[in-house]
Protein backbone atom coordinates (compact mmCIF):
# COMPACT_ATOMS: atom_id res chain seq x y z
CA UNK A 1 0.00 0.00 0.00
CA UNK A 2 1.39 2.91 -1.07
CA UNK A 3 1.20 6.49 1.21
CA UNK A 4 1.06 9.66 -0.19
CA UNK A 5 2.99 12.68 1.54
CA UNK A 6 1.67 16.11 2.32
CA UNK A 7 3.24 19.37 1.65
CA UNK A 8 1.61 23.18 2.06
CA UNK A 9 3.68 25.03 -0.39
CA UNK A 10 3.73 28.94 0.22
CA UNK A 11 6.37 29.62 -2.83
CA UNK A 12 5.16 30.83 -6.32
CA UNK A 13 6.64 27.69 -8.11
CA UNK A 14 5.87 24.17 -7.04
CA UNK A 15 8.05 21.29 -8.42
CA UNK A 16 5.87 18.21 -8.38
CA UNK A 17 6.96 15.30 -6.84
CA UNK A 18 5.65 11.76 -6.93
CA UNK A 19 3.40 10.48 -4.33
CA UNK A 20 2.75 13.95 -3.00
CA UNK A 21 -0.50 15.81 -2.12
CA UNK A 22 0.65 19.77 -2.50
CA UNK A 23 -1.29 22.17 -0.95
CA UNK A 24 -1.30 25.34 -1.85
CA UNK A 25 -3.95 27.26 -0.37
CA UNK A 26 -5.50 30.43 -1.35
CA UNK A 27 -3.30 31.77 -4.41
CA UNK A 28 -3.60 34.39 -7.18
CA UNK A 29 -1.24 32.98 -8.87
CA UNK A 30 1.01 29.52 -9.30
CA UNK A 31 3.43 27.86 -11.05
CA UNK A 32 3.26 24.36 -11.09
CA UNK A 33 6.50 22.47 -12.87
CA UNK A 34 6.53 19.08 -13.94
CA UNK A 35 9.91 16.82 -13.41
CA UNK A 36 12.05 16.27 -16.07
CA UNK A 37 11.48 12.56 -15.56
CA UNK A 38 7.88 11.37 -14.90
CA UNK A 39 7.29 7.61 -15.67
CA UNK A 40 3.98 5.68 -15.46
CA UNK A 41 4.00 5.40 -12.09
CA UNK A 42 4.21 8.67 -11.26
CA UNK A 43 0.84 10.50 -8.95
CA UNK A 44 0.94 13.60 -7.74
CA UNK A 45 -2.40 15.70 -6.12
CA UNK A 46 -2.41 19.82 -5.89
CA UNK A 47 -5.00 21.27 -3.99
CA UNK A 48 -5.99 25.14 -4.05
CA UNK A 49 -8.42 27.84 -3.73
CA UNK A 50 -9.10 30.72 -6.22
CA UNK A 51 -10.60 33.95 -4.46
CA UNK A 52 -12.25 36.91 -6.01
CA UNK A 53 -10.03 37.21 -8.66
CA UNK A 54 -9.29 33.81 -10.93
CA UNK A 55 -5.75 31.97 -9.77
CA UNK A 56 -3.53 32.78 -13.10
CA UNK A 57 -2.09 29.30 -13.57
CA UNK A 58 1.22 28.72 -15.67
CA UNK A 59 2.56 25.09 -16.30
CA UNK A 60 6.71 24.67 -16.56
CA UNK A 61 6.29 21.30 -18.86
CA UNK A 62 3.70 19.66 -20.89
CA UNK A 63 0.35 18.96 -18.88
CA UNK A 64 -3.27 18.25 -20.43
CA UNK A 65 -5.39 19.20 -17.78
CA UNK A 66 -9.17 17.27 -18.59
CA UNK A 67 -12.74 17.46 -17.08
CA UNK A 68 -13.87 21.08 -14.40
CA UNK A 69 -12.97 24.69 -16.18
CA UNK A 70 -11.19 23.30 -18.70
CA UNK A 71 -10.96 23.72 -22.69
CA UNK A 72 -8.81 22.54 -25.65
CA UNK A 73 -6.98 20.98 -22.53
CA UNK A 74 -6.47 23.87 -20.36
CA UNK A 75 -7.10 24.44 -16.69
CA UNK A 76 -8.81 28.06 -17.28
CA UNK A 77 -9.66 28.44 -13.19
CA UNK A 78 -13.06 30.52 -12.04
CA UNK A 79 -13.05 32.81 -9.47
CA UNK A 80 -14.68 31.46 -5.34
CA UNK A 81 -13.81 27.65 -6.74
CA UNK A 82 -11.81 24.58 -4.80
CA UNK A 83 -9.56 22.87 -7.03
CA UNK A 84 -7.99 19.25 -6.84
CA UNK A 85 -5.86 18.49 -9.54
CA UNK A 86 -5.38 14.81 -10.07
CA UNK A 87 -1.63 14.17 -11.66
CA UNK A 88 -0.41 10.71 -13.56
CA UNK A 89 1.32 9.37 -16.63
CA UNK A 90 -0.92 7.89 -19.17
CA UNK A 91 1.12 6.42 -22.84
CA UNK A 92 3.94 8.80 -21.84
CA UNK A 93 1.24 11.89 -21.39
CA UNK A 94 1.00 13.91 -18.15
CA UNK A 95 -3.17 14.28 -17.79
CA UNK A 96 -4.37 16.58 -14.55
CA UNK A 97 -8.21 15.09 -14.05
CA UNK A 98 -9.81 18.52 -12.28
CA UNK A 99 -12.45 18.53 -9.68
CA UNK A 100 -13.46 21.95 -8.66
CA UNK A 101 -15.62 22.80 -6.11
CA UNK A 102 -17.87 26.05 -5.25
CA UNK A 103 -17.40 27.85 -2.04
CA UNK A 104 -18.62 31.42 -0.69
CA UNK A 105 -16.56 32.94 1.96
CA UNK A 106 -19.15 34.04 5.16
CA UNK A 107 -18.54 36.97 6.91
Amino acid sequence: ESKLKAKTISEETVLLESNTVHSLGLRTSATLSLPEEMNSDFYAVVTFRSGVAPTELTVNGELVFAQDDTLYGQLIPVSNRIYELYIRVVEGLAIATVCATNYEVIE
